[in-house]
């Protein structure tokens, strides 16, 4: 959260920061296990003069007899020590895609789309709201029951098209957007929710009244835009 809030511009706020849903790791978690498990039954093979029971059938494949004549002659103690270092950089591996997994979020804010990621150096790529064009969300039928998808974002810049996969809530996240950019410019903002699903209220009307003249100081509004929307707000009192 304090990287991101250094990202913000002057009256900028926060709307929704999420990040992957953890579906993403479950597939690597399996690859994980798969490969311990085959490293584990390879030093076991390599290391132990006769292994019983069906384990020893697999003695007979080509590429474990090979494998025995290369390290027919090395101390067990080190082809254990190399199983051990292979398991140990496995599960390196697999913590290290954790990290980027809990250091990679997708943020709304009340003016643009940003995905950060990286652990010790950051990289943000943002999406103006005022620029998107489109948004598609694709679920496949897990997705919607576990609830991820992909949002991909059309927008009217240079790169055109962005995509945050195995989001979680995409549907929320698209609803979310789509308010975002309805109330861009309006001099009225809508709730702030984080990531926690907390929420806080939005601008008073003084509040607004005073972002709407702040937009027509910027020219971000004509002053006809600058007169209907304040007309609108005063309509409230």
């Amino acid at each position: 959260m304090a990287y991101t809030q250094q990202l913000l511009s002057t009256n900028e706020n926060i709307l929704i920061e999420r990040r992957q849903h953890w579906i993403g790791l479950v597939g690597p978690f399996f690859s994980m296990l798969i490969r311990i498990a085959f490293i584990g039954l390879l030093v076991a093979l390599l290391s132990s003069a006769e292994v019983p029971g069906a384990l020893g059938i697999l003695r007979r494949v080509g590429f474990i007899q090979a494998l025995e004549a290369v390290t027919n002659e090395i101390p067990r103690t080190w082809i254990v020590l190399t199983g051990l270092a292979l398991i140990a950089l496995t599960l390196l591996g697999y913590v290290n895609q954790l990290v980027l997994w809990l250091n990679k979020t997708y943020v709304l804010t009340s003016r643009r789309v940003i995905q950060i990621t990286g652990v010790l150096s950051k990289r943000s790529f943002d999406s103006s709201l005022e620029k998107i064009n489109d948004i598609n969300l694709t679920q496949s039928f897990f997705g919607r029951l576990l609830g991820y998808g992909t949002l991909s974002i059309m927008t009217a810049s240079e790169i055109g098209f962005s995509s945050m996969h195995n989001l979680a809530d995409p549907a929320g996240f698209k609803r979310a957007m789509l308010d975002a950019k309805n109330h861009l410019g309006d001099g009225t903002s809508p709730i702030v929710q984080t990531s926690t699903g907390n929420a806080q209220p939005a601008l008073s009307l003084q509040e607004r009244l005073a972002r709407l003249d702040q937009l027509k100081s910027q020219g971000v509004i004509s002053a006809e835009e600058f007169a209907a929307r304040r007309s609108e707000i005063l309509k409230e009192l």
